[in-house]
């Protein structure tokens, strides 16, 4: 098990501004926030994500999260930003796994997400596909997608 994240103020502030100064150079997603605000497509789901912890990821997780999803999210070893996680994490979203993660930390990391039992999955590298079909009860599933070409050819076989 890896040691609890540092979330002190200035560690979220330093977060709360890579993310601001992200979303400020992503229009689009930032109309589909408006939308969504409205609209709420995503009321009553759960989405579990395991893709790079970082700037872009949170606006793209805060979308959702307007949009009335249940968001749960992993990051990949390694490539965790700890300030945007704890960022996130003040905002209400749920994120498990931090930079120091090894890969043991992130199967466990991944099994956490699943267990908040996901209507969609948003994934890199097929690790929340590949074991949410080995070990889980998929009947909640609507659907997924995979971020790279190596994920799909490992959900292929």
């Amino acid at each position: 098990m890896s040691k609890p994240m540092t979330m002190t103020p200035e560690v979220i502030e330093e977060g709360k501004r890579n993310i601001h100064w992200t979303e400020m150079h992503m229009p689009l997603l930032a109309e589909l926030k408006a939308r969504f605000s409205e609209e709420k497509p995503f009321a009553g789901l759960t989405i579990g994500i395991c893709i790079h912890v970082e700037p872009k990821t949170a606006v793209l997780c805060r979308t959702l999260q307007a949009g009335g999803a249940h968001v749960v999210l992993t990051g990949s070893p390694g490539t965790t930003k700890d300030s945007v996680a704890a960022a996130l994490i003040a905002e209400g979203i749920t994120v498990y796994g931090q930079r120091s993660d090894g890969r043991t930390q992130h199967m466990h990391n991944i099994h956490r997400v699943l267990q908040h039992q996901p209507h969609l999955l948003m994934d890199n590298g097929a690790d929340l596909a590949r074991t949410l079909l080995q070990h889980y009860d998929y009947t909640s599933l609507i659907g997924g997608t995979e971020e790279t070409t190596t994920g799909a050819n490992l959900l292929r076989e």
